[in-house]
């Protein structure tokens, strides 16, 4: 049952704006600060840039991580969720290193969380069930937009993505990278082998969208083609995530929502499924 007990209050104090970043030293002062505006905690999560990113806001009140190489973003999320959980932040809110993201937005998306839809969520405290914590939306053509809760109300919303951490839950992060990846591809086009020769495409295939979202969350080194997925991981549906495999055809649930490339012009979020899982060969990442 819902801890009705709890109230989500969040605050400049008890929310971090986690910022992956790579080679942004002409715009990463402007996004800090902006965010600083709004909220106490800011974590920076640098990518091996090799120009001054880090140097920009090396005398700003900021948690900064830095990788020694190029890891790719889902790894600066999952190690910046890693963090905000370490330190004990009750909710995380993401912003690109590129100023894409208006800091003004902050505040209004923050107390939106607090005042907006109040639905409860069947869910156990401090745990993420399988579907039931994630309400995630595409705003026109472009990426889903994800908001986790654990026992809280949970709001649909857009442009900064509010997270509500689970601090007992060490999958989370690995799962939120892996949305965060297919959230980047989500508007580009199908291309037959896209996503195969290289992570990095103009355009993904079926196996190949599958392949870089679980990439991002870690799950896999290489990309593979369907036929390939038919014996990675475990067998059966995961908990949190699940992929569907078979020689000609091969797409992906993460918490109870699809990743396709059918029914759309390339990968995209679809709730309900347009896929039925009959006739796929059912696996999962071992412990999602």
């Amino acid at each position: 049952m819902v801890d009705t007990q709890r109230t989500p209050v969040l605050d400049r104090n008890n929310v971090a704006v986690l910022v992956p970043a790579l080679n942004e030293a002409l715009r990463i002062r402007d996004v800090v600060t902006g965010a600083l505006a709004h909220c106490a905690h800011v974590i920076v999560v640098d990518d091996g840039s090799d120009d001054d990113t880090c140097a920009r806001i090396a005398d700003l009140p900021v948690i900064v991580l830095r990788h020694p190489r190029r890891m790719g973003k889902g790894a600066s999320l999952r190690d910046g969720f890693a963090e905000a959980l370490r330190r004990g932040f009750e909710a995380v809110l993401t912003m690109d290193g590129d100023g894409q993201h208006a800091a003004d937005d902050i505040l209004h998306r923050r107390q939106r969380q607090v005042d907006r839809d109040r639905a409860a969520v069947a869910a156990t405290p401090g745990r993420l069930e399988l579907g039931q914590a994630f309400r995630i939306r595409a705003r026109r053509d472009q990426p889903v937009e994800l908001l986790v809760l654990a026992g809280d109300p949970v709001e649909r919303h857009s442009p900064v993505v509010v997270r509500r951490l689970a601090p007992d839950d060490p999958e989370l992060p690995a799962v939120q990278a892996a949305i965060e990846a297919a959230n980047s591809i989500a508007t580009t086009p199908y291309i037959w082998g896209g996503g195969h020769g290289s992570f990095e495409s103009s355009g993904y295939d079926c196996s190949g969208a599958v392949s870089f979202a679980l990439h991002g969350g870690g799950f896999l080194e290489s990309p593979l083609d369907s036929t390939g997925l038919e014996t990675w991981g475990e067998a059966g549906p995961g908990k949190w995530i699940t992929v569907y495999a078979n020689a000609s055809h091969a797409w992906m649930v993460i918490a109870g929502i699809a990743f396709d490339t059918v029914g759309g012009p390339g990968p995209r979020w679809h709730d309900p499924w347009v896929d039925s899982p009959e006739g796929f060969v059912v696996r999962h990442p071992g412990g999602y």
